[in-house]
């Protein structure tokens, strides 16, 4: 299990002006809307959170995605790999999450079953999948990354207090 800390990200902020994509203060996050859409906000990385966006949606896209790194490309030796979130949002929303991997033609999606559902209130998520059991999800991959997709025809505020990667 893997956590990323926020100690030295206390007090950051930025503009977002998308179309394209925007990197985010931690290790090679990005927020990566659809191109058809048009979206502005700012993103802050407050002391008690990883990260909190806030994104007005001009013209709606068919989709909004933060995209982590995985750093597990290879995973024949686990039995299961995941997630597990705190989160909180301004009004309630729900947000897919999938494990993005590398193919030779592009990459592929796997969703984890649930989605979260984030309140005003923080709440803790987690879910997991096991790649063994997982139709069509490769053991190895040149890359993969963890995408959480974001509504892509609302405006909203979301916080991402804090996230662990599993892998086991």
């Amino acid at each position: 299990m893997t956590g990323v800390s926020t100690s030295a990200l206390d007090r950051l902020r930025g503009e977002i002006a998308a179309p394209q994509s925007i990197t985010l203060p931690l290790p090679g996050l990005s927020l990566r809307p659809d191109p058809a859409g048009n979206y502005f906000g700012t993103w802050s990385s407050p002391r008690d959170r990883m990260m909190e966006l806030d994104i007005t949606a001009h013209r709606p896209g068919a989709w909004l995605g933060l995209h982590l790194p995985w750093p597990f490309v290879d995973l024949s030796g686990f039995g299961w790999v995941g997630f597990a979130a705190r989160c909180n949002a301004r009004s309630i929303m729900a947000t897919r999450v999938c494990l993005r991997s590398a193919t030779a033609t592009g990459f592929q999606d796997h969703f984890f079953p649930l989605d979260i559902l984030s309140t005003s209130a923080a709440t803790d998520h987690c879910d997991l999948i096991s790649p063994r059991h997982t139709p069509g999800l490769s053991e190895k991959a040149a890359w993969r990354e963890l995408v959480f997709f974001l509504p892509p025809a609302k405006s909203f505020r979301w916080a991402l207090q804090d996230l662990r990667l599993i892998a086991t």
